[in-house]
């Protein structure tokens, strides 16, 4: 729409332009005379005249059109914390809305990294659980319940903290993460045998657990941005 803005502006100069020529068939006669300091051409039967600058008629128009044009906006998260209205909302911008919503949202990805800090600690347990020279089948048993909890806990929750995210939250990309990761992790936790065979799938859990972690403490941070602490 700015472009087209553009050539109808240029086209209504130049039609300004057209108007202001001398008739066709008029001859024009240099003279040295000067009227205020500026050259001058005599038209013949008419009186001296300024001879017309029309480059900088179409260079005035061109700078107009060029002007009017508005820069886009650059991309905001959240609304901002809203206007005087005492109640963080801000009359007519719903900028204390996404504010408060965007909170929301970050608690619920802390409760998603308590689930994290427990899958890891389960996964520790277990680790330790198959790496004995007898496992016992009981205690890896209800470990492993243990651990699935955990992971399927953080999996509601991530699903939640999807569904309560601002529309445009910066957040959201890392949360899609999130959610990749956790079906990975899912399929190995279920697929634990409670055997020395386990410890390199652990090992591996580990690593994706810590860095589960590291990955939900930025997406909180990243969904209060624009907001005031």
């Amino acid at each position: 729409m700015q472009f087209k803005s553009i050539i109808v502006a240029l086209a209504t100069a130049s039609n300004a332009v057209n108007a202001l020529a001398i008739p066709e068939g008029t001859a024009l006669e240099p003279r040295d005379d000067r009227v205020d300091g500026l050259p001058v051409a005599t038209v013949r039967g008419n009186a001296k005249s300024p001879r017309p600058h029309f480059k900088r008629y179409k260079g005035v128009a061109l700078s107009a059109a060029l002007s009017a044009r508005s820069p886009a906006p650059e991309p905001q998260n959240n609304g901002g914390d809203g206007g005087k209205g005492g109640d963080g909302k801000g009359k007519g911008g719903g900028g204390g809305n996404d504010c408060k919503a965007a909170r929301d949202l970050a608690k619920g990805i802390q409760k998603n990294i308590k689930d994290q800090e427990g899958e890891l600690k389960t996964a520790n347990e277990i680790r330790e659980i198959v790496g004995r020279n007898t496992v016992n089948e009981q205690e890896f048993k209800t470990a492993k319940e243990k651990l699935l909890g955990f992971v399927k806990a953080g999996i509601t929750q991530r699903e939640e903290n999807q569904k309560k995210a601002p529309k445009g939250n910066a957040a959201i990309p890392g949360l899609e993460e999130v959610a990749k990761a956790q079906k990975q992790e899912l399929e190995q936790a279920e697929g634990l045998k409670g055997n020395s065979q386990d410890l390199a799938t652990l090992i591996k859990m580990k690593k994706e657990f810590e860095d589960g972690i590291k990955l939900n403490e930025q997406n909180k941070k990243d969904a209060v941005k624009g907001c005031k602490k």
